[in-house]
């Protein structure tokens, strides 16, 4: 088992959903193509419920047994050890946490709306863009928005650029930044 908090569970949920709230923001539709994410979504999120004792209602608890034949590669099943009315409670702690990790991910997008369909223009035009790429985009997404906050509260200092990234050009004479 490997170790994941779970805030680490979390964000995993939310990004697993991130194509399907882009569907639901960009094309007002939702299509078969997330239906693997949401899959594992409800899995994973089952698993912090009846596994690992991450919900705070039903606490730190294992519920079901879980029968697998691991030399064979094969999960039988799971042994029910628990009424309707926890199975009731399980369900419900499943749907929270996937509808607080779906309207995580409608937030995160709807924040990134901007740089998101430069990213999309660009992989229509290049088919294929690599990591440094998009991340130029957020770097100066997120420095526009420190940016527009430090005029709302009245600075007229630039923000500085995450550690260890250097400045967005348009920002690299401005002052304040190192």
């Amino acid at each position: 088992t490997t170790y994941v908090t779970q805030s680490q569970f979390k964000d995993r949920l939310a990004a697993a959903l991130g194509g399907r709230v882009a569907e639901e923001l960009v094309l007002q539709e939702v299509s078969s193509g997330a239906s693997g994410d949401i899959q594992s979504v409800t899995q994973m999120a089952r698993q912090m419920v009846t596994e690992l004792g991450m919900s705070k209602e039903l606490g730190p608890i294992q519920y079901g047994k879980r029968e697998e034949m691991v030399f064979l590669g094969r999960d039988l099943g799971e042994q029910r050890n628990f009424s309707d009315d926890v199975a009731f409670q399980i369900d419900k702690e499943v749907r929270k946490l996937v509808e607080e990790a779906h309207e995580r991910a409608r937030q995160v997008l709807l924040a990134n709306m901007e740089p998101l369909h430069q990213v999309a223009a660009l992989l229509i035009e290049k088919e294929t863009i690599d990591g440094i790429e998009i991340e130029q985009f957020f770097t100066v997404a997120q420095a526009r928005a420190a940016s527009e906050r430090a005029e709302q509260a009245g600075a007229n200092v630039a923000p500085k650029p995450p550690l260890g990234q250097p400045p967005p050009p348009q920002l690299r004479n401005a002052p304040g930044v190192a």
